[in-house]
Formats: structure tokens, sequence, C-alpha cells
């Protein structure tokens, strides 16, 4: 009878370490649809024809100033994730220990 209990309540404590990281995997998957977003604004704010005036020139910039801003929070996006990542592979090591 001990042994049974002892054997379910491993099976809970692993069932529960499962469910933390696949709720952990989740919030990164909002991380991810966000850059998936926002590369999709780079793509289309690159589609930019060549300046053909000064006012061209001026919106050129602009536009290069956007995607410069996009890509900077697409790499704090991605930068997160991966440290999630990081943490969730260190502490399952550790615990295999």
């Amino acid at each position: 009878m001990k042994n049974e209990t002892l054997a379910t309540e491993m099976i809970r404590e692993e069932h529960e370490r499962r469910q933390n990281i696949v709720l952990e995997l989740e919030c990164m998957d909002t991380d991810f649809d966000k850059a998936l977003f926002l590369i999709g604004e780079i793509t289309d704010a690159i589609d930019v024809k060549s300046p053909k005036s000064e006012a061209d020139a001026y919106g050129l910039h602009e536009c290069m100033e956007r995607i410069d801003s996009l890509a900077g929070i697409v790499r704090d996006y991605i930068s997160r994730v991966q440290s999630c990542i990081s943490d969730i592979v260190i502490r399952e090591r550790q615990k295999d220990k």
C-alpha cells in the first residue's frame, strides 16, 4: 500500500512538472505570435521603391526608422523566448540530477 502511494505521488509530481512546462511554452507562443506579426510589418515596410525625390527620400528615412524600431522589438521578444527556454532547460536538468 505504501509503495502504491509513493508511486502515485511520483506520478502526480511528474504530471504537474509537465503541465508547468506546457504552460511556460504556451506563454512563449504568444511572444512568437507577436514577433511574427512584427516581422510581417517589417516585410511590408521593406517593400518600398527607391526614392526619386526629396520627399521620397524623407519617406524612406521614416520607413527605415520604423523598421529599426520594429526589429528591436522583435529582438526583445526572441530574446525573452530564448531566456525562457534556457531557464526551463537548466531547471529540468537540475531536477534530473
